[in-house]
């Protein structure tokens, strides 16, 4: 019988936390920014000016928001997957803590789970899966779980 997977309403609740973060993360930087123009002695108009061209060519604030929204998408896009293949798999399939190939420094967490014999996906749901919040790195765990077979 296959695993019933209750994690996408944590995973769908983490990617809005993240995704409100940029957007406040956004405002605060277009406040700073704007900030900055008015101390250099540009008016309003000039100011309106720089940001409409900085957003038509998604630079600066804008740039930063696009990247960490699209950063934000890729994640859930992975993790929607991985819960889809977990899913679809039986309870007693083993699965072995794979550490994100992307990352130059891994958390202690990852790295002792990386180092543990395959489990089975009850035993993983228990210590917590990638990405799920319970390591170091939390919300922002890239490493994975894959089946091995034994």
């Amino acid at each position: 019988m296959p695993l019933k997977v209750n994690t996408m309403p944590s995973l769908l609740r983490i990617s809005r936390e993240r995704l409100d973060n940029q957007y406040t993360q956004m405002l605060n930087e277009l406040e700073t920014e704007i900030q900055g123009y008015r101390a250099t002695g540009m008016n309003d108009d000039a100011i309106y000016e720089a940001l409409m061209s900085d957003f038509e060519n998604e630079k600066g604030v804008f740039g930063h928001f696009k990247g960490g929204i699209e950063s934000a998408m890729d994640e859930l896009v992975v993790r929607s997957t991985q819960l889809e293949q977990v899913a679809e798999n039986p309870l007693e399939e083993k699965y072995k803590w794979i550490l994100d190939p992307t990352v130059k420094e891994h958390c202690d967490d990852c790295l002792e789970r990386s180092e543990m014999s395959a489990k089975t996906m009850e035993e993983w749901m228990m210590l917590g899966i990638p990405g799920s919040g319970v390591t170091e790195c939390g919300d922002y765990d890239r490493c994975m779980l894959e089946a091995v077979n034994e």
